[in-house]
């Protein structure tokens, strides 16, 4: 899915409640959107944001991420969604404090 195309308020909005995503399970288009993000990179601000948004709505899911995504994110084979987007976020985390 390319979202250059989009507008902000179209990649952000998402309808699912937070009961949705927290059992464990999350919806494939969001898995997709995520590892689509990772593999060709999240360039603008937007496609960022928009990553930052799908860690969070996968922040629970247990469902084991491709091998190509799990080596583009430098985790061992068989990593859940969820220890994917802790890692997205750790790893963001860390390159903030590097910067200040």
């Amino acid at each position: 899915m390319k979202t250059k195309n989009k507008t902000a308020s179209q990649i952000v909005a998402i309808k699912l409640t937070p009961k949705q995503f927290r059992a464990g399970h999350a919806p494939g288009h969001l898995r997709d959107e995520f590892g689509e993000l990772i593999i060709e990179g999240a360039t603008t601000d937007i496609e960022q944001t928009r990553l930052s948004h799908l860690s969070g709505r996968l922040w629970h899911c247990a469902d084991v991420m491709p091998s190509s995504l799990c080596e583009a994110m430098e985790l061992p084979q068989g990593s859940s969604y969820a220890q994917g987007a802790r890692h997205l976020r750790a790893m963001h985390c860390t390159e903030t404090e590097m910067a200040n």
